[in-house]
């Protein structure tokens, strides 16, 4: 997530250039392919990836655990057993007793194979350089952009990994439900933002801070306007997540978020439109 060119104050620190909403800026808030598009294809997958691009997704988001022989491996659950097709030479096992070899093994639905960080990475490099999302403050401000592809940290362990393939880029985020995760990354890759992923907002906004992170990202179905209004006022921004009815897109909308993920961004994207015009 953008800072939007503000440095994080320090903890404690009184903020006076906190960001505003992204609907006070004039903006609409970005759209994040949870998972690519989930609803539409096998998700985590470089067909799902895709089809969230092609649909306009501002943002992708992606979920990583470690292989057996220290491969970060792009899927959501700690096993294989959900999302392996019932075809699949192999069908069941955890990410971090398997090898990559023993993890090329399986097939998931549509053909697709459980891809690796670097070719999550490489297909973004395809797809060209990012949009500015806002425009610069000053003349002599280069205009924002915000990350391409949010790494969801599922294990701890795989923070390091993850570092060392992203550390060098400036359109990656890493976020986690793991704080100890984030200050791995803050630790081994400070350039690269950090959010912290958490089911309600009180608690989790304030760690956030203290941990440096660039932002949170909040249950679309608990978050409120005070918890993102709390966060602004910190210099964090906000995700909601994840938005595939339209009372959860409208609450994202309603409560400021800057940026909403959901399983099918074509969809979320025609419904912002909608709802951010004032059209029922």
């Amino acid at each position: 997530m953008t800072t939007n060119g503000r440095r994080r104050p320090a903890p404690g620190a009184e903020q006076t250039d906190a960001p505003s909403p992204a609907s006070a800026r004039g903006l609409r808030p970005r759209v994040v392919g949870h998972r690519g598009a989930a609803l539409l294809e096998p998700e985590n997958t470089l067909r799902s990836f895709r089809r969230a691009l092609a649909d306009g997704a501002d943002t992708l988001e992606c979920d990583v655990h470690l292989t057996r022989d220290g491969h970060v491996a792009v899927m959501h659950d700690a096993t294989i057993d959900r999302t392996a097709d019932a075809s699949s030479p192999r069908r069941t096992g955890a990410l971090a007793e398997l090898t990559r070899a023993e993890l090329d093994e399986v097939r998931l639905p549509r053909g697709e194979v459980v891809p690796s960080l670097e070719e999550l990475l490489a297909l973004l490099d395809e797809t060209g350089p990012q949009s500015p999302t806002e425009p610069a403050q000053s003349p002599t401000e280069p205009p924002q952009c915000a990350p391409r592809l949010l790494v969801e940290v599922k294990a701890p362990d795989a923070a390091a990994a993850v570092c060392r393939l992203v550390t060098e880029r400036e359109d990656v985020a890493v976020i986690s439900f793991h704080p100890e995760a984030l200050a791995t990354v803050r630790e081994l890759a400070p350039g690269t933002p950090v959010v912290l992923v958490a089911d309600h907002g009180d608690a989790a906004v304030a760690l956030a801070h203290d941990l440096g992170a660039h932002g949170v990202a909040l249950d679309v179905d608990h978050v409120s306007a005070a918890d993102v209004a709390r966060a602004h006022g910190l210099g964090l921004e906000v995700n909601v997540w994840t938005a595939n009815t339209e009372d959860q897109l409208r609450r994202g909308l309603e409560a400021g978020a800057d940026s909403i993920s959901s399983d099918d961004p074509a969809w979320a994207i025609r419904q912002r439109e909608r709802l951010a015009s004032g059209n029922s």
